[in-house]
């Protein structure tokens, strides 16, 4: 999510590492020629800008999604690494749903004005496309959680898609750590608190470096600076999301470090410029909170 964020402004290495607060970069180029591609990718070493490993691929399109996992493999042993799921059940066989996929991804993020029913839609064509295509069907119940939230669909209508789009991705997919944070979320909502606690224990223990994970985990914490914790890792994998960063703001403001909650949500409105009138909301909450009530009404 975060590198996709730099869309083709990007700045040099140095720079990308530093904001995603990591070690080495894979970059690379595609090029396509009727029914082949050719890729190019390399990894650098954001110190010192040196190319670590490097490989030109030379397939035919439908052989994208393999070279995808090819790539991973390949950096994951030159990091001498394991990267979890590289090669998964679960991988789209249809490139077009895969690509309708990456643009839900993009507006589910970026969670703008309209950007919930438009991720629904996207994540809902790559099913309609694939059926056998576990994150898409995660990715549109996440998508409905979010509608039912702000008040975009009814209730009962809304839990109801919740249910089925979470449990056919944990059909398709009982491994998939963010399959059984949407349905432990759906039976919260229901009301079935236990059976909500064993699928963020199973995901907890599949996904401990997954920013999503962390950030449910962070909201069922039992102590504030526990909340906190787990959610300023969230944003240290997603350093670029602005929902992260305002749930971190959140929190930051229920522990009474407005400094640092101000700071925060000034990040998320940048991050996020779609919600900018909410966090000015946030960050006039904070000044009248901190009685600085001439920078709120000057904020306002």
């Amino acid at each position: 999510t975060s590198s996709f964020s730099f869309g083709e402004n990007t700045p040099d290495i140095a720079t990308v590492a530093k904001v995603l607060n990591v070690a080495h970069i894979l970059e690379g180029s595609v090029r396509r020629s009727e029914d082949r591609f050719r890729v190019t990718a390399q990894l650098v070493d954001a110190t010192t800008s040196a190319h670590v490993w490097s490989r030109v691929y030379e397939r035919d399109l439908d052989d994208i999604l393999e070279v995808q996992r090819d790539i991973a493999t390949a950096v994951a042993a030159q990091l001498k690494s394991t990267l979890t799921r590289i090669v998964d059940d679960d991988s789209p066989h249809n490139i077009k749903a895969y690509e309708l996929f990456l643009q839900a991804n993009f507006f589910f993020n970026r969670r703008g004005p309209g950007d919930a029913e438009r991720a629904r839609d996207y994540y809902q064509e790559a099913t309609q496309l694939d059926p056998g295509f576990a994150r898409a069907w995660a990715g549109l119940a996440g998508a409905y959680q979010v509608m039912i939230g702000d008040g975009l669909i009814s209730s009962d209508k809304g839990l109801a898609k919740l249910k089925a789009a979470s449990e056919r991705a944990l059909e398709l997919d009982p491994s998939l750590p963010e399959a059984h944070i949407r349905m432990a979320n759906y039976l919260w909502r229901a009301g079935q608190r236990d059976d909500a606690r064993q699928h963020q224990k199973i995901a907890f223990d599949r996904g401990p470096t997954n920013s999503l994970v962390l950030a449910v985990r962070a909201g069922s914490a039992d102590q504030i600076e526990e909340a906190i914790e787990l959610q300023q890792r969230a944003v240290a994998i997603d350093p670029l999301s602005g929902t992260n960063r305002a749930n971190l703001a959140n929190y930051l403001v229920e522990a009474g470090r407005f400094d640092e909650a101000l700071q925060t949500f000034a990040i998320a409105r940048d991050l996020a410029p779609g919600n900018a009138d909410k966090f000015a909301a946030d960050i006039t909450r904070i000044l009248i909170l901190q009685a600085r009530f001439d920078e709120a009404l000057a904020s306002t």
